[in-house]
């Protein structure tokens, strides 16, 4: 049993009381005892996956080698303990053996009976991570339904028929943009902040319950936008009228049940992990295991290091000033002048 300890887990970042970064927490020592004792464990959290709707794999395919997976996030998972269990069909008798479930990627909406199962796992307690789809299905330019968005509206999260751009973020390659600061205040994306860049194709624009029920986890820059015309008309070029200002696309809410989501799960899929390009794998991984109740954060016995600072007042500054800028020159003039006037002198 392997226990993989990221770097960003080892200290926390943030800013002190005159604005300049620094160390605010170190956790190596908590970082490291958390992954001894889970490695020690012999408790395995079991997370459901579902297959049934044209989900992506989470191993390559042997036929076409081309479509998207997420084979590192389910190794990185598998290695920190969590047993992978495939659901073809969900259903109440399924759910009750699932700590969590995933759907990463559906292609074809859950059945009615599917989706009161899910409803009724939920309202008792589950916990689920959804990644919708944002590639159209062939020949089709609107977005895959996936049956969730009337259950996810009852989780105060809303699913908009609209694609989220960034174009002041844009990474070059087809409508890509990449992020550092648009995370929100919740622990799964506390080591991202200014650290971690996750990279978004295309995803699909969300918007958060108005109760404060939900967390954004990351949205674009204040410079995107919801394009509701991205699909039927290609990649945008400015904000038009019918646009909105949402710029939300992974949410968070805890209120009963632990539920994350995310606009895209191509995204997060080999698509972009193959490339080396972004956190998107570790944030996956960070976000299934804290719906499997899991710490993504070191506790709170961590260490503060020692910030040193020498603070003045203004007439210290002052008085720092005169002697650095005026009277240390203007005594360095005066003795070379008087050295100057008695070599004169001798000669």
């Amino acid at each position: 049993r392997v226990r993989v300890i990221d770097v960003m887990e080892m200290a926390s970042f943030g800013v002190d009381d005159l604005g300049v970064e620094t160390i605010s927490e170190f956790r190596a020592e908590s970082a490291f005892r958390d992954g001894l004792a889970e490695v020690l464990s012999r408790a395995r959290n079991r997370l459901c996956v579902s297959t049934g709707h044209g989900e992506l794999p989470s191993a390559p395919s042997a036929f076409d080698g081309s479509r998207p997976h997420w084979a590192q996030a389910a190794r990185r998972l598998e290695s920190d303990g969590v047993e992978l269990v495939e659901l073809a069909m969900v259903s109440s008798e399924a759910l009750a053996q699932c700590e969590s479930l995933l759907v990463f990627g559906p292609a074809r909406p859950f059945s009615s009976e599917e989706l009161v199962a899910f409803a009724g796992y939920l309202a008792a307690g589950g916990n689920t991570t959804i990644a919708l789809r944002t590639q159209p299905a062939p020949g089709q330019s609107e977005l895959l339904p996936s049956g969730l968005e009337l259950l996810l509206e009852g989780r105060g999260m809303f699913v908009l028929d609209a694609r989220v751009v960034d174009p002041a973020a844009q990474l070059g390659i087809g409508a890509a943009w990449g992020t550092s600061e648009g995370y929100g205040e919740h622990e799964i994306v506390a080591e991202f902040q200014k650290r971690r860049v996750t990279v978004w194709d295309s995803p699909i624009a969300l918007a958060p319950a108005k109760d404060g029920s939900v967390d954004v986890l990351v949205s674009a820059s204040s410079e995107g936008w919801a394009e509701h015309s991205y699909a039927r008309e290609g990649q945008p070029v400015q904000q038009d009228t019918d646009d909105s200002d949402t710029r939300s696309i992974a949410l968070a809410s805890d209120e009963g049940a632990r539920v994350v989501l995310f606009g895209s799960a191509e995204s997060l899929s080999s698509e972009w992990s193959a490339r080396g390009i972004g956190g998107n794998t570790r944030l996956l991984t960070l976000a299934t295991l804290w719906t499997l109740g899991r710490r993504v954060q070191g506790r709170a016995e961590n260490k503060r290091p020692e910030q040193l600072r020498l603070l003045m007042t203004e007439t210290q500054l002052r008085g720092a000033f005169l002697w650095c800028v005026v009277a240390g020159p203007l005594l360095y003039a005066i003795v070379g002048a008087l050295f100057w006037w008695w070599r004169r002198r001798e000669d």
